[in-house]
């Protein structure tokens, strides 16, 4: 098995980054969700993480504030499902610090469900929180957000 990370391409990967997030409906089923990640992944900077040559897992990233040091947000990621718990993320994670360095970027953050909502699928988001923690990432803040399903969303960040 051949992995690689390389840069997003809109053209080329968006519909094999439709095609993972399909893989994984309790985390992406809602049909506003995976509209704004279609939007994302043919807009917004990023990278593909490959397994012999197709498309496995992406991560988008926008930066915000850059007239004053900024940050970057990761605004979608996702490993299809028969590829998690491999690497994928990690390394996908790992391209994002390295361009935020070479960017100047002081800063990487990301939402996700926050620790406040119930849930009962066994594969759930206190997995998502607990990967962003071994990838350095500290929670800051759950907000309640109207715009996000009217559920918590955590704030995690770390420095690069």
């Amino acid at each position: 098995m051949t992995i690689s990370i390389r840069p997003l391409n809109f053209t080329d990967d968006a519909a094999a980054c439709d095609s993972v997030l399909a893989s994984l409906p309790y985390f992406f089923g809602d049909s506003d969700g995976q509209r704004d990640c279609a939007v994302a992944v043919r807009s917004q900077a990023g990278f593909v993480a490959t397994v012999d040559g197709t498309v496995a897992g992406f991560i988008t990233l926008l930066l915000h504030l850059p007239d004053i040091g900024g940050s970057t947000e990761i605004t979608w990621m996702a490993v299809r499902a028969d590829h998690r718990r491999h690497g994928l993320g990690t390394m996908l994670i790992d391209a994002a610090v390295q361009r935020c360095r070479e960017d100047g970027v002081p800063m990487l953050s990301v939402l996700t469900l926050g620790p406040s909502v119930s849930e009962e699928a066994a594969d759930n988001y206190e997995g998502t929180r607990a990967f962003y923690r071994r990838m350095g990432f500290v929670p800051l803040r759950e907000l309640g957000l109207r715009d996000w399903n009217d559920a918590s969303a955590l704030i995690l960040a770390r420095a690069v």
